[in-house]
């Protein structure tokens, strides 16, 4: 309320000083509006008259020299015969002039206060808004990441493509099987997208988190571009959802030196094929109707259960009971 005072306070000695000006310009409008005096024509003197009626008596004109104007002529003559402007309308002049400089400056700080205080309420309008938002949008919690796959038809880690000789031969590919368990946090209900991707690190004990983390950063990025919400649920307030589907890793010698990913070769048997699974999650989210996204990620890792090692056979299918599926909470992520 203090910005609205000191504005209406501004505004009123603002039209005061406007209306001053006014009455100084009608003023000055009246003087300008005067007609010049005019010089009578009685007013000529009779001495400085040289043209005499001939009688036909006098054979040369009788000469009389001219006698200046007296000041008092001078300062009712007109302006064509450079008469002198009074004092009091040259101060007049002046004081109207600066007035009008006033004016002018005045109105130019008067737009500046009033645009810079628009600006101030409309940035205050948005931090309200925006604060709003925060307090009653949806948030999405990503709850647990696990797998599924008892069944030898269709393991929990699988193969494809996979036939006699060495690896790499024809197109192969690896499967995980994901649940993605989510629940809404937050206070208002949401559109939610859920992906994932199986990513499989070279093993490297001082880059090793560094490529997952930028792999974790390129997959949401790509992830967040493509969200079209074609494939989607609505979730309301403290309601969970899970999320099944399979993750597919494909296996390209051409994809190798550009992300560090696949295959893995260990130093006591450079013949073998291991690959490291890691769960990368993502859920794109937002308002129904919104055109704002917001996102929640998180990276699983995959271990054998029994050995807690993180190194698995590639065309070594696997059954749920036998992984082991755990977070890694320094690589957890949410806007």
């Amino acid at each position: 309320m203090e910005p609205e005072k000191e504005s209406s306070s501004r505004a009123q000695k603002l039209r005061w000083l406007l209306g001053l000006l006014g009455i100084l310009g009608f003023f000055w409008l009246r003087s300008q509006s005067k007609p010049p005096l005019k010089q009578s024509k009685g007013s000529a003197n009779p001495n400085t008259d040289t043209t005499q009626k001939d009688d036909g008596h006098n054979l040369f004109p009788a000469f009389t020299p001219k006698v200046p104007p007296s000041p008092s002529d001078t300062e009712n003559a007109c302006e064509c015969c450079n008469h002198k402007v009074p004092r009091w309308k040259k101060t007049l002049d002046i004081l109207l002039v600066a007035f009008t400089g006033g004016a002018f400056a005045t109105a130019g700080i008067y737009a500046y206060i009033t645009s810079k205080m628009w600006k101030d309420m409309h940035k205050q309008t948005v931090t309200a808004q925006q604060q709003l938002e925060q307090s009653q949008r949806p948030w999405i919690k990503i709850v647990e990441v696990k797998t599924r796959g008892n069944n030898p038809l269709l393991p929990a880690l699988s193969f494809q493509g996979f036939g006699h000789g060495f690896f790499p031969n024809g197109n192969k590919q690896a499967t995980f099987q994901v649940y993605v368990a989510v629940t809404n946090i937050g206070h208002s209900v949401a559109d939610i997208s859920v992906d994932y991707e199986l990513f499989s690190p070279l093993w490297d004990s001082n880059k090793y988190a560094d490529w997952v983390r930028a792999e974790q950063i390129r997959f949401n990025a790509q992830s967040l571009k493509n969200a079209k919400f074609q494939t989607k649920q609505i979730v309301f307030p403290a309601e969970p959802l899970e999320w099944s589907g399979a993750a597919v890793l494909a296996f390209d010698p051409r994809y190798l030196a550009i992300v560090h990913s696949q295959i893995t070769h260990l130093p006591d048997s450079p013949r073998i094929d291991y690959i490291l699974p890691v769960v990368i999650v993502c859920v794109n989210y937002r308002l129904p109707g919104s055109e704002r996204i917001y996102q929640s990620s998180a990276v699983y890792e995959v271990f054998h259960s029994e050995t807690r090692t993180r190194f698995f056979v590639v065309g070594k299918d696997m059954l749920a009971n036998r992984l082991l599926v755990m977070r890694n909470p320094s690589l957890d992520q949410a806007y």
